[in-house]
């Protein structure tokens, strides 16, 4: 009983490992596609806000 019980902490930190290395992965790939939008964005951003602004 203790030797499954003992196999079964084992397996349970490693798939808590593996939870870690997969929501990192997933944060990864959001933040690639956040900057990828804004590079792609910048330019029609920067004329709707420089349109949008107040002249002197």
């Amino acid at each position: 009983m203790t030797k499954a019980l003992a196999a079964l902490r084992t397996r349970l930190s490693e798939e808590e490992g593996a939870t870690v290395v997969e929501y990192g992965l997933m944060i990864g790939l959001v933040a690639i596609v956040l900057v990828g939008a804004a590079i792609l964005l910048r330019d029609p951003l920067i004329d709707l806000f420089s349109s949008t602004r107040p002249t002197g």
